[in-house]
């Protein structure tokens, strides 16, 4: 071969090298030599073309050519080392140098038998091929496997005969976390004999113990304290003299009560304004007038209306401004009704007083009182939904919390302080949506007085809309104790408020974790774990298990840890405390004693129904699982069809299932949900599910199975007291995730007849194929106060119209798949010319930065190429402004997922100028809300019920988006709804019929909050009933 086709030739794989393995090469590297040389090195200088990528002797890596035999059949040298999986493209075959830094990959093969050897290959990929570096036979007796690598990206397999296999792993190096896979030759690869038929594996499980651990019916709870807390007994505070009450509401706080009122009204808000040092102080140096008017009528949300005057600016162009700024834009407008001088208008129901005042509960043992935090929160709502100067004064004095904006977080990083790892632009003002605010101030109130401010606590942040945290991104909140001593931060996203079906409780749990933290003692940290049956167990995900399986209040709070434990278990014990009462009396007794000091809460519900059974109810759980049975079916190369039968303990009728679920985990991360319903409550759940040939080989698990019944009752089932394997043997695995080409991102603005859409389109390469359902997703975010982020995925398009050039203009929506040449880096860097199309500008970091393909790999044919367009629609009362592409997803058949996230205003945008001349920022109107039932057999009542929910809902201005509606059992059993409804704006009767089975809990339900959201994105939460604390006099 002439030195010239040498060097073409070399620079050739040079580049195949490098691409692969990223920021290091991906190399063939033999034992290690001393003194190892660079050989050909000057031929590579002097080529005059050089490679685009780093040399390997810039890497410290010698080259050991091989003769092999070229495609016209002579024997010439070559630089590359052919892997059996990757034909004609491999890698270059090198020696590390001494200087260069290594790192030991080590570890050993559980599972062998004699005279059946296995081969550790340590390798990287080039598109859907693995390329061999390294190859290490291992024994039985010998299991053992080692190499050493320098950084990188590298992934280890087993291949052999005779045996069921697992994935490939994936290692990088170095290794940035506290525990690193196979650093230690105790880490295992575990293979599995084969059986004699090769495309059936089967997997049984059966409960060797007789003995049954923990309970196995509720816990029922006798309703003796909401019998003797009502609202008629006279309060402790009624032979105050308060004549003068409505004076000093006026002359300290700006507030002029309208109307009858009566001087114990007045007396309960200046009682609870009186706390309220800072705002006497600002009030006397810029007094606010307000207009305070009481109805009997109940109003939602919060026993609250608050209106402004007329030409005061309205949320969306004046949400941010406090009351004087307000006031001062309209002083000018004179004489158009009673209302120009005050700076709003505040109607407040007399419901909210029912319970204000503390009560005496008389007993032998002690005495106590009672009084619930309604009115404290329709003032704190009055006072701060319209004033960031008053919410942030609210937090910083009531819990010495600090509402932490951007600039903020922006400034202390650049003091030192980082107080968050994420950049300040990946948060947004909390006055976005002030609301968000209202419901953490007033969940947080629930609390007794000792933890209205909690050690450690200092900070509340609040994620972009649309955004989710890369560490956790299913959470919609995350809290961060770091101790007493350290200024922590509780960090919400948009989920935790827009469509979450409990705020509160998520709220108060997370509060929970500081408390649980950072207030707790040790030993009582101790004496929770013993309660909870906790212990450390390391087959399981999260390091903890227990034995028990009905004292948990969520599936949530058995499948982590005590501390989740901790943090489920108070948000109940506040807010619906009969829950846990009677799922877990222990619990509730700790909690109580433990924690609230003897204080206790008793939920009063003003929409109530009874249901009758005198036969014979069901308090019983699902039976424990004594046996599990898994058979898988399918050739290395099919998809493989896995039948599931679980079977339960019978311990009499009730102790059935009418389902089980559980998450499927492979060894990657990835997994797939499963349910097992049954149609009759039974004692054994069967169903099957089919998984693809690129979903992850090896094993798959779960740490968890639940188990209900209709009544509610679950049974969760920890790793420790059930056996579960999936083995999938595909030999065609994919385990890595889709590439979206960053060039190629646009966005671009649709206009319809009486809406408009906002697309995202974007080139993906991947070497497998995109899930064919929701294989993408996309989300905008606006950059006006009060608008919500909007998403959608999409399914794989249906469209088999040819190659077309405007293929973001076309009308289509989905996945296709084009030739692989078109993800090429060269067509993603030259864009379509246009105007109406915004292509990204923002440098992502290395690992999701990609340009596209290269003519290399698409002639190798390793990657398929997708073009993607996700529709996002725009109501007609969508706000006017910006929107800017906030985040993408991309998901392959494999469920491998990449996803990326704008900073905000970071992401391509369009302008949208609605139709619409005024935005709607205004909740929708609830009003005659009422609930009946009656047994289906009144002559032989066996807790079969139909229930009626009866409301009128009214959105005037964009119209009703959807409803639903929460009902609770006598034991705190949740019961979630969803009302058909129409899209109109004027208002309209919602009539629900939900009947109730046979055994139901028999005793007083209760309707426990109505939601309804407009177009707009507004969202109602009516909720009907309250929380009594009671607590030592």
């Amino acid at each position: 071969m002439k030195s010239s086709n040498v060097r073409r030739f070399f620079t050739y794989i040079l580049g195949v090298a490098v691409v692969v393995l990223g920021f290091a090469a991906a190399v063939h590297i033999p034992t290690p030599k001393p003194g190892g040389q660079l050989q050909n090195d000057v031929e590579l200088q002097s080529d005059p073309n050089p490679a685009e990528f780093p040399t390997f002797a810039e890497m410290g890596l010698s080259f050991k050519p091989k003769m092999i035999e070229d495609p016209e059949g002579n024997q010439v040298m070559s630089f590359l080392q052919t892997s059996p999986m990757s034909t004609r493209e491999a890698h270059d075959s090198v020696t590390l140098s001494n200087n260069v830094p290594k790192h030991v990959i080590t570890g050993q093969v559980a599972g062998l038998v004699n005279n059946d050897p296995v081969t550790v290959i340590l390798g990287t990929m080039f598109g859907s091929r693995f390329d061999i570096l390294f190859e290490q036979k291992v024994t039985m007796e010998s299991p053992v496997f080692t190499f050493q690598v320098p950084k990188g990206r590298y992934y280890i397999k087993v291949e052999g005969t005779g045996y069921r296999l697992p994935g490939v792993t994936l290692i990088r190096l170095p290794c940035r976390q506290a525990r690193c896979r196979f650093s230690k030759k105790e880490d295992k690869l575990t293979v599995m004999e084969m059986g004699k038929e090769p495309g059936v594996y089967n997997y049984e499980w059966v409960l060797q113990r007789a003995a049954q651990y923990g309970v196995e019916s509720l816990s029922v709870v006798a309703p003796t304290d909401a019998s003797v807390i009502n609202a008629d007994k006279p309060g402790m505070e009624s032979n105050l003299d308060y004549s003068d009450a409505a004076a000093k509401l006026k002359l300290n706080f700006g507030i002029e009560l309208h109307g009858a009122w009566g001087s114990e009204y007045a007396s309960r808000i200046l009682g609870m304004l009186e706390k309220w040092k800072w705002f006497k102080q600002f009030h006397k140096s810029q007094p606010i007038k307000q207009k305070w008017l009481l109805t009997d009528r109940p109003l939602y949300p919060q026993d609250l209306a608050i209106s402004h005057v007329e030409n005061a600016p309205d949320n969306s162009q004046g949400g941010n401004l406090d009351w004087r700024e307000r006031v001062s834009q309209t002083s000018t407008h004179k004489g158009h009704d009673d209302n120009d001088e005050y700076g709003q208008v505040v109607t407040i129901s007399r419901h909210a007083f029912m319970f204000a005042s503390r009560r005496a509960i008389e007993n032998k043992m002690q005495r106590s009182v009672y009084f619930s935090r309604r009115l404290y929160k329709a003032i704190i709502r009055a006072m701060c939904l319209h004033s960031p100067f008053m919410m942030r004064s609210y937090f910083l004095n009531m819990h010495d919390v600090q509402i932490l904006e951007p600039f903020e977080l922006e400034r202390m990083k650049r003091r030192g302080d980082n107080l968050s790892h994420y950049p300040s632009n990946h948060y947004q003002s909390w006055f976005e949506h002030p609301e968000e605010l209202v419901e953490i101030a007033t969940t947080w109130s629930e609390y007794p007085e000792g933890m209205q401010k909690i050690t450690g606590l200092k900070y509340l942040l609040r994620r972009q809309d649309g955004m989710i945290n890369p560490e956790e991104p299913t959470a919609p909140a995350i809290a961060y104790p770091r101790g007493s001593k350290t200024d922590s931060y509780i960090e919400f996203m948009e989920s935790a408020f827009h469509k979450y079906d409990n705020i509160p409780n998520l709220i108060i749990h997370e509060l929970g974790h500081f408390i649980d933290m950072n207030m707790t003692p040790a030993n009582i940290r101790k004496m929770w774990e013993e309660v909870g049956g906790w212990h450390r167990y390391s087959n399981d995900p999260d390091g903890w298990t227990t034995h028990q399986q009905t004292e948990f209040v969520s599936a949530y709070a058995h499948k982590k840890n005590p501390s989740e434990d901790f943090a489920s278990s108070i948000a109940e014990y506040v807010l619906n405390p009969k829950l846990l009462m009677s799922r877990a009396p222990k619990k509730y007794t700790f909690m109580r004693d433990q924690i609230m000091n003897g204080a206790y809460y008793v939920t009063k519900a003003s929409h109530e129904f009874r249901v009758l059974n005198l036969g014979n109810p069901d308090f019983m759980y699902p039976g424990r699982i004594i046996a599990v049975k898994v058979k898988v079916t399918g050739q290395i190369n099919e998809d493989k069809k896995v039948d599931f039968e679980i079977k339960l303990a019978n311990n009499g009728p009730d102790s059935c299932a009418t389902y089980a679920r559980f998450r499927l985990t492979s060894s990657l991360g990835t997994f797939v949900d499963v349910s097992l319903p049954s149609y009759k409550c039974s004692h054994t759940l069967t169903g099957s599910i089919t998984m693809n040939r690129a979903q992850k080989r090896g094993v798959w698990t779960t740490d968890q199975i639940e188990l209900s019944d209709a009544n509610r009752l679950h049974r969760f089932v920890g790793a420790a007291d059930f056996g579960m394997r999936v083995w999938l043997d595909n030999g065609a695995e994919d385990f890595q995730v889709p590439q979206t080409i960053i060039p190629s991102i646009a966005i671009s603005l649709i206009k319809g007849n009486d809406h408009a859409t906002v697309r995202a389109t974007w080139l993906v390469a991947d070497d497998g194929v995109l899930r064919e359902r929701s294989g993408a997703f996309a989300a905008i975010n606006s950059n006006v106060t009060g608008q919500h982020s909007l998403g959608t995925y999409v399914n794989s398009a249906i469209t088999t119209s040819s190659l077309r050039s405007d293929w973001r203009r076309e009308i289509w929506t989905g996945y296709r798949k084009i030739p692989s040449h078109m993800c090429e880096v060269e067509r993603s860097i030259r864009r379509e010319p246009a105007d109406d199309i915004v292509f990204n500008k923002f440098a992502f970091d290395e690992d999701n930065s990609f340009d596209g393909l290269t003519r290399r790999q698409t002639d190798a044919n390793v990657y398929n190429c997708y073009q993607v367009s996700v529709n996002i629609p725009l109501s007609s009362a969508a706000r006017s402004g910006d929107y800017y592409l906030t985040l993408i997803k991309s998901f392959d058949s494999a469920g491998n997922t990449q996803t990326l996230q704008w900073p905000v205003g970071e992401g391509p945008s369009v302008h949208y100028t609605s139709s619409v001349a005024r935005p709607d920022n205004n909740l929708p109107e609830i009003r005659d809300i009422s609930v009946e039932s009656r047994p289906s057999n009144p002559d032989s009542p066996n807790g079969e019920t139909i229930v009626t929910v009866s409301f009128q809902l009214r959105d005037a201005e964009s119209g009703i988006a959807s409803v639903s509606a929460i009902i609770l059992d006598p034991f705190g059993a949740r019961f979630i709804y969803y009302p058909l409804y129409k899209d109109v704006k004027e208002w309209q009767t919602i009539s629900y019929r939900q009947v109730l089975p046979r055994g139901s809990i028999p005793g007083v339900w209760h309707l426990s909050e109505v939601r309804a959201e407009d177009n707009a994105g507004n969202e109602l939460m009516a909720r009907l009933n309250e929380q009594v604390l009671v607590t030592s006099a």
